[in-house]
């Protein structure tokens, strides 16, 4: 229609300039008789609201700089949203798993009038560690040339957890045993470090106290029971474990039987006398057993390099867990897999990472067997307020540089000075004489 009036008007004028009636035409401004049309231009802004700590809502506005609008937004993929870490989009996020709006497929928006989409991002939802995340979203609008059409959202999760630190040194009247049980969830097994009554019989007392369990409060796996037939011996360094009762509550489940196994080594394995495991089965040595397992041979404690990481029980505790994560063992591929950016794969909402990302390791050095590693200033301000989690990273960083090759002290610097404490907590040299994860306070 527009375009008809237009040509009339192109008509009258060519009329009139034809018949020479007004002689100052060329003064004419010809664009008076054209309709403007005003240019509209989509705005787009957002919001957040914290709705607690596991859990923030975004608002995300469309609307334009004056009158109204139709927009459509593509039906399939209305919007695309991601996570960006260390300033890389790492993660697409279902938008499934967040949107609050039901989405027309048009909708008309306008300066006052503005389509408003919430998105709630839920931790467990999303299953996400604690930390400072950016959201990026990205307004997917069909028939639109746009060279704005998204908004960077800051969000964090922080919640209050219980970490027990390490305990440093017992008294010459106690023992303390290293314990591994699995998760509640059975992915991975835990070292917690029971203090006893000294004894004379380590081994006896480390199956003795695998056979009760742990305790309650830490919510590990009560339901995992380690026979109570069980005798043990020591032979030079090889721990010999005979089986001589009724072992067919392991064979039909191959989870139980893998843990069994790997709990028995790891927990005698913590023992300075024993090196290996010889499992036995009513007093002989098998090709195989449970569920399959190789049996012929001894077993051999981890000593891979390890990342420790942060496990959160269901009581809010957190707990250090070894994991094989990084493929270089260098102190620098070591460092990133404490972050979250360098195992996203690994880390979760119920598996932290113990290094907050604006921590960066810029130089380290290996002079016999002391390993000096030098960050930047922030991890001066890493958990400022929250002595737990200080106490988490620095016992994390100590216990998995430590399990490096050729490492026996670690030495912590920022520029150029030696931090011995941070923020009232000591930073030991070495883990010789720490007892990992407590399983009571002993501070108490």
């Amino acid at each position: 229609m527009f375009r008809s009036i237009r040509n009339i008007i192109l008509v009258l004028i060519i009329c009139l300039t034809a018949s020479g009636l007004p002689l100052y035409a060329d003064s004419i401004d010809f664009q008076a008789f054209i309709p403007k049309v005003e240019e509209i231009n989509l705005e787009f802004s957002s919001e957040v609201e914290v709705l607690s700590e596991k859990e923030s809502k975004i608002t995300f506005s469309i609307a334009t700089d004056g009158g109204p609008t139709t927009v459509a937004l593509n039906p399939d993929a209305p919007l695309a949203v991601s996570l960006i870490v260390q300033d890389e989009a790492s993660r697409i996020i279902d938008l499934q798993n967040i949107l609050d709006t039901h989405l027309l497929d048009e909708i008309t928006v306008s300066k006052d009038s503005p389509l408003n989409i919430h998105l709630t991002l839920n931790q467990e939802k999303l299953n996400l560690p604690d930390g400072d995340y950016k959201i990026h979203i990205e307004a997917n609008i069909m028939d639109y040339q746009l060279d704005h059409n998204t908004a960077l959202v800051n969000i964090s999760f922080l919640n209050e957890y219980t970490y027990i630190p390490a305990a440093r040194g017992i008294n010459r009247s106690q023992s303390a045993l290293t314990l591994f049980f699995p998760d509640s969830e059975h992915n991975h097994i835990i070292p917690i470090t029971r203090i006893l009554p000294y004894t004379s019989t380590p081994l006896r007392a480390t199956i003795d106290n695998l056979i009760k369990g742990p305790d309650e409060s830490l919510n590990l796996a009560n339901e995992f029971l380690i026979p109570n037939e069980i005798s043990v011996s020591l032979n030079k360094d090889i721990a010999g474990v005979n089986f001589y009762g009724d072992l067919s509550q392991y064979e039909g489940y191959p989870s139980n039987s893998y843990f069994l196994v790997k709990v028995l080594v790891e927990s005698l394995g913590s023992i300075k006398e024993v090196n290996s495991v010889q499992f036995y089965f009513k007093n002989r040595i098998v090709d195989a057993a449970l569920h399959d397992q190789s049996m012929r041979d001894p077993y051999t404690p981890s000593t891979e390099v390890k990342t420790y990481t942060a496990l959160v029980t269901d009581s809010n505790r957190l707990l250090l867990t070894p994991l094989n994560l990084s493929n270089d063992k260098t102190p620098q591929g070591l460092f990133n897999s404490l972050k979250y950016s360098g195992a996203m794969e690994v880390y979760n909402a119920k598996l932290m990472p113990p290094v907050p990302e604006e921590i960066n390791l810029e130089n380290y050095t290996l002079v016999d067997g002391n390993l000096t590693l030098e960050f930047n200033s922030a991890f001066l301000e890493a958990y400022n307020k929250d002595v737990d989690r200080q106490l988490m990273m620095i016992d994390a960083i100590l216990f998995s540089f430590s399990s490096l090759d050729d490492v026996n002290t670690v030495e912590i610097k920022v520029n150029g000075k030696i931090i011995e404490e941070l923020h009232g907590v000591e930073i030991p040299s070495n883990v010789d004489g720490l007892y990992i994860n407590p399983e009571m306070d002993y501070r108490e």
